[in-house]
């Protein structure tokens, strides 16, 4: 055999799951649901899972990119709460869908703005900005409603969340899907998407390389705050009530969705269509036990599980790679 005879890499499972695990994990997860409950590939059913898991995607993808950063955000319920109730009332007040739309979007970005010039700027940790941030959107939002539901919307705004594209095409999935691509470009075609790769990765070689690493958190933060509001507004379109007190726990959907499909809570890794996939897996999975009738105290427990699951396999999975390559 000669020497420079190029010899072929071994298979690598850790490789393959890096890849395509999440895709195997998904197709196992809707075959066994298949089987356990017959009506789980109905039509009226399917549908139900995409509807509630693009509302979840929405946030999902604007955490996958915090995540990415090597931040995170658990301000995400409260302020989808804060932005879809503020929309209800100028829609109530004025019937006008486009102008609840704009000022539900504006309340969002000055959430996220705030969110990352306080830990950009003054370099406080992001777990406990946006947690006070979450008591402080929770509670302005109760204080803005008085702690009632806002109601008189009209047909307009129901079709946000309620509403079919030819027929077929629900606009809470046409929304997730328009705003998918734009974050898929956003990551993959533009400076900026590598800088919040650059930045997550190693932030002080970004700033060593004249990458304005405040900038980018900030900016993040902000497109954060932007899809968080657009998650909150379907929300309370698709139940047609503005609810100050809705949308609890998303903020953990968010993380979950991200972490399943590949994102790393140490930064500098994760991608929107695994993020994707994660909203589909745990959609499915939340499903399954919902026709099958598990207790809600289970289902957290499950959740809980998946989480540091999905963590312990993909901390493992990287580091047999990084060994298998030296």
């Amino acid at each position: 055999m000669q020497a420079n005879q190029h010899i072929r890499p071994k298979f690598s499972v850790a490789e393959l799951y890096l890849k395509y695990g999440m895709f195997f994990i998904l197709l196992i997860l809707v075959v066994f649901s298949a089987i356990v409950s017959p009506s789980f590939l109905s039509v009226r059913n399917i549908t139900n899972i995409i509807q509630s898991m693009s509302i979840v995607a929405l946030a999902a993808f604007g955490e996958t990119m915090v995540l990415i950063l090597g931040k995170i955000d658990l301000s995400v319920g409260s302020v989808m709460a804060l932005c879809g109730c503020i929309t209800c009332t100028v829609v109530s007040q004025t019937q006008s869908v486009l102008l609840g739309v704009v000022v539900g979007l504006i309340v969002g970005a000055v959430c996220g703005l705030i969110n990352g010039f306080v830990i950009s700027h003054f370099e406080i940790p992001a777990f406990i900005i946006t947690l006070a941030t979450m008591q402080i959107a929770r509670g302005v939002v109760l204080l803005f409603t008085n702690a009632v539901p806002v109601s008189g919307m009209g047909d307009g705004f129901r079709q946000l969340g309620q509403g079919e594209l030819f027929g077929f095409l629900p606009m809470p999935v046409l929304i997730m899907l328009i705003c998918f691509a734009l974050c898929w470009v956003l990551l993959n075609r533009t400076r900026f998407g590598r800088y919040i790769y650059a930045c997550g990765g190693n932030e002080s070689a970004a700033i060593a390389s004249g990458i304005h690493a405040h900038r980018v958190v900030t900016v993040t933060y902000l497109l954060m705050g932007v899809l968080t509001g657009m998650s909150g507004i379907v929300l309370m379109s698709y139940i047609n009530s503005g609810q100050p007190a809705g949308a609890t726990n998303y903020e953990m959907d968010a993380i979950t969705a991200a972490v399943v499909g590949g994102t790393s809570l140490s930064g500098g890794l994760g991608t929107i269509q695994g993020t994707l996939v994660g909203c589909l897996i745990v959609g499915v999975l939340d499903n399954i036990m919902n026709l099958k009738g598990v207790s809600s105290y289970w289902q957290q427990i499950v959740r809980g599980l998946i989480i540091a699951l999905a963590v312990i396999l993909d901390i493992k999975s990287k580091s047999l790679v990084q060994r298998r390559k030296k």
